[in-house]
């Protein structure tokens, strides 16, 4: 084998061990296609119970939802514009 053949071999496996170390250090994440990883920014997990907003119809979980108290009766809506809008009426 050459020289220049065993200099390629060697500096090839120094970069792919260098490229694994700093991945080790600094713990960069990537996805199978060479683009970093993303963090979701939706929850894993909604707790609790859903309810169904009075003016849009759309169904909210408990821990998201914006609730007013109208007399007796709670009502739980998707944001605090139905609210407005369903105090409105």
């Amino acid at each position: 084998m050459t020289f220049l053949a065993r200099f390629l071999i060697i500096f090839t496996a120094l970069l792919l061990l260098g490229r694994w170390l700093l991945k080790k250090l600094f713990g960069t994440a990537s996805s199978s296609s060479g683009e970093p990883a993303r963090k979701s920014s939706r929850p894993k997990s909604i707790q609790g119970q859903t309810f169904k907003d009075p003016q849009c119809g759309m169904y909210v979980a408990s821990s998201l939802a914006v609730s007013q108290r109208v007399g007796e009766e709670e009502y739980h809506f998707c944001s605090a514009s139905c609210r407005d809008e369903f105090l409105a009426e």
